[in-house]
């Protein structure tokens, strides 16, 4: 998969309620406004764990491994387990971060 860009990062942040302030900030805007860090949090596991994973709605089930044929290449699925009709997304990317933050951009920005 390709890198997202700048403008896809930041609303991807944005959308797991980690936005940035006036004074460059980037603050927790679901809760008090706590202080994240001063500059945008990485786009690495722990951040999407931290970040983005609680803002998933919980009938969702994500499949994060090293793919079993392709050395070097992570696969990431997501599917629905409560609605029918829902068809998996998959991702696969040398980066394990990227593949998850691929599927789970593809459901909340479809």
């Amino acid at each position: 998969m390709d890198k997202p860009t700048k403008e896809q990062i930041k609303e991807f942040w944005e959308w797991c309620g980690v936005k940035q302030d006036s004074d460059r900030s980037w603050r927790d805007a679901n809760g008090l406004g706590v202080l994240i860090s001063t500059v945008q949090p990485d786009l690495d596991l722990n951040s999407l764990f931290k970040f983005a994973m609680p803002k998933l709605p919980k009938d969702y089930d994500i499949y994060l491994s090293r793919h079993w044929e392709k050395p070097g290449i992570y696969s990431c699925c997501i599917q629905n387990i409560i609605r029918k009709g829902f068809r998996p997304i998959f991702v696969e990317d040398e980066d394990p971060a990227l593949a998850l933050f691929w599927v789970i951009q593809e459901v909340t920005h479809g």
